[in-house]
């Protein structure tokens, strides 16, 4: 097997880029060969990605096009795998690609919520007409699933995110003092509700660690929420070890990183009932909340203070995530490739 992988590369770390490392790492110990066609982001928007230019844009996009079209030119591949991110700009060049590509053997793979991202009618008919050329989908999560079959895909597939790191039991205190949360500190995190119980709870210490996207988080900062800002592995790894509850109260997700993470590091968890996070935590490896309903996320960090309760929770959740390693996911993903 040959396959043409369409994918970013670090830098930056983290998302689709850290996936496409993985995943080259295994299909090469597997014996298969992989080529990589590398989108990633360039110049300033390494460390800014929301703003850009089009003219880096443009040229950035020549570049995808004319290496894509090198590779299709000089190989046969029994596959074509593109990675998308699902954003305006993405699906745009995962239409031009896939109608350059001509393959009878195209993977499009969604790192996101589908449904979330393709809003409006433009995006649609961009998705519709991209549709046709494509022979297998793979998305994150239920919602994404059904999304793209009522948009007429075929050959519709759920695959997981898979986890590759630290996995740790965990030393229950027998009080709770620290919760903690890992991700981008922007409204569609759900950081507006983490202020919030802050507030309420002014006994317990809320640490936030992820790139503070805008700055009335750093100006209405209650005194007992400690913004790390972006901070490497070994960081965030202490993080979780020193913490007593993972806060994930997003509004939207595919398959969250930090979940996956939080349950490695058998930590209780509670969380929004987005993307696949109830798959990932029911029935009883964590706490959903379903509509993002504060009063339920404030009754049920009291609870947490049952320590029985917390040991519980993160011990299933540990259990569970030998279901998500690279091994087994990535296996799925390369046998789908040629079957169902």
């Amino acid at each position: 097997m040959k396959i043409l992988l369409c994918s970013p590369v670090p830098p930056p770390n983290g998302g689709i880029a850290s996936w496409t490392v993985e995943y080259i790492n295994f299909v090469t110990s597997q014996g298969i060969s992989v080529d990589l066609v590398d989108c990633s982001i360039k110049g300033n928007r390494i460390s800014q990605p929301n703003k850009f230019s089009i003219f880096d844009e443009i040229n950035r996009f020549k570049k995808i096009v004319i290496n894509f079209k090198s590779c299709i030119k000089n190989n046969l591949y029994s596959v074509i795998h593109i990675n998308s991110s699902g954003s305006i700009l993405g699906i745009i060049r995962d239409l031009i690609l896939v109608k350059i590509s001509k393959s009878n053997n195209i993977v499009i793979q969604y790192h996101c919520d589908v449904k979330h991202q393709i809003k409006g009618i433009f995006k649609k008919l961009i998705l519709k007409s991209t549709i046709k050329y494509v022979d297998k989908f793979f998305c994150l999560n239920r919602d994404s699933y059904d999304f793209l079959n009522e948009l007429g895909a075929k050959n519709v597939y759920q695959v997981n995110n898979f986890y590759s790191k630290n996995i740790l039991s965990h030393s229950y205190r027998e009080n709770i003092s620290n919760i903690l949360f890992v991700g981008r500190i922007c409204k569609d995190k759900g950081i507006d509700t983490i202020y919030r119980l802050a507030r309420d709870f002014p006994k317990l210490k809320f640490n936030l660690v992820g790139k503070v996207e805008m700055n009335k988080y750093i100006k209405l900062k209650p005194a007992n929420v400690i913004l790390h800002g972006d901070r490497d592995w070994d960081y965030i790894t202490m993080s979780f070890i020193d913490s007593d509850v993972f806060l994930f109260p997003s509004l939207h997700e595919g398959f969250p990183m930090a979940i996956l993470e939080a349950m490695a590091f058998s930590l209780p968890i509670l969380a929004s009932n987005v993307g696949a996070i109830s798959e990932l935590l029911s029935p009883d490896a964590g706490i959903v909340i379903d509509n993002n309903e504060y009063s339920l996320f404030s009754n049920k960090l009291s609870e947490l203070y049952d320590l029985n309760e917390r040991k519980k929770l993160g011990t299933n959740a540990n259990a569970k995530i030998l279901k998500y390693v690279p091994s087994i996911v990535l296996r799925n993903l390369i046998e789908l490739y040629s079957g169902e």
